[in-house]
């Protein structure tokens, strides 16, 4: 009878957490399909107005908006990096979307994408999670990088490095600051976060 009911909880078990891998699966082939189609209809309009998002699956859901950064990379090699630690938009939808154009055309540390290079492209997207303020200074000496991004802000300057782009917490801050504008000397508000990164 013991065995009986070992049994019948495994099996409970391995049913729900396929329930739950074919969701993930479903939500995250669904993000990288809203920024593929994003790219493409601004690499072919310049702008999004046609209607081609609108077909996208609207069952994109969480229990809230949230941050997105968008990363492109072409033969291993970063081709633009854009997003928002604080979502600026009403639903995950259009933030993709909007962080999707952006890196594709706003990053000035890249050439903008063009539609030879379509085919090539090859999507990361961050979703940003637990964001949390950790203070006012000029830096931050104990933090795991690897696990977590960091925003520093400074008036209208603002610099973030994603989780795992930074060795250091001191070089982070460092390199927040200098990507922002900001003098290192400077006391800035210091924000981290972590992200969930679905890539195709």
């Amino acid at each position: 009878m013991k065995l009986r009911k070992f049994f019948i909880v495994i099996l409970i078990f391995l049913m729900i957490s396929g329930v739950y891998a074919e969701k993930s699966a479903s939500f995250n082939n669904q993000v990288i399909t809203i920024s593929k189609q994003a790219l493409l209809q601004y690499l072919k309009y310049g702008d999004i107005s046609r209607g081609l998002i609108n077909q996208t699956p609207t069952a994109i859901k969480t229990e809230k908006n949230q941050g997105v950064f968008v990363t492109f990379t072409k033969d291993g090699v970063v081709r633009g990096c854009m997003g928002t630690v604080f979502p600026k938009s009403a639903a995950l939808k259009e933030e993709i979307i909007k962080s999707t154009i952006l890196a594709a055309s706003a990053d000035t540390r890249y050439p903008r994408i063009t539609m030879e290079e379509y085919p090539f492209i090859k999507y990361h997207i961050s979703l940003v999670k637990n964001v949390k303020y950790v203070g006012t200074g000029r830096g931050l000496s104990v933090q795991n990088p690897k696990k977590f991004g960091l925003l520093v802000i400074s008036g209208k300057r603002g610099g973030v490095l994603l989780p795992g782009e930074a060795k250091t917490a001191e070089w982070q801050v460092y390199e927040c600051k200098r990507k922002a504008g900001i003098k290192q000397t400077a006391p800035v508000v210091m924000y981290v976060f972590e992200t969930d990164v679905i890539g195709d």
